[in-house]
């Protein structure tokens, strides 16, 4: 369960002292607020290895496409993973999507 206010980007900049290069960070939210994205592509400049669960919030009944985040973390550099309300979590986590199964789902509504 998540505490706190503070944005996911701002936690992320806090915290970013604590990773050396070379270590690894595995980002797991429903946000797809651009600017966490953002961060964690400034970690991988770092030589901060990144990937990101995103937990689908429409699937969950939420408001937000939480896929949104998929494109600009594919230009981050970053593997995104899917996890939505019924999905097997070791099949969900073993493969990241691809930027072909995100186009896919952004023109037929489908999910990869």
């Amino acid at each position: 369960k998540a505490e706190g206010a503070a944005p996911l980007e701002d936690v992320i900049a806090r915290e970013e002292r604590s990773w050396g290069t070379h270590a690894s960070v595995i980002v797991i939210t429903p946000s797809r607020r651009p600017a966490w994205t953002t961060a964690a592509r400034e970690l991988g400049r770092r030589r901060v290895n990144v990937s990101a669960i995103l937990v689908d919030g429409e699937s969950f009944g939420g408001m937000f496409r939480t896929m949104d985040a998929v494109a600009p973390l594919h230009e981050a550099g970053v593997a995104p993973y899917a996890v939505r309300m019924g999905d097997s979590i070791p099949m969900a986590l073993s493969r990241p999507l691809s930027a072909r199964d995100f186009a896919v789902q952004s023109e037929t509504g489908a999910q990869p």
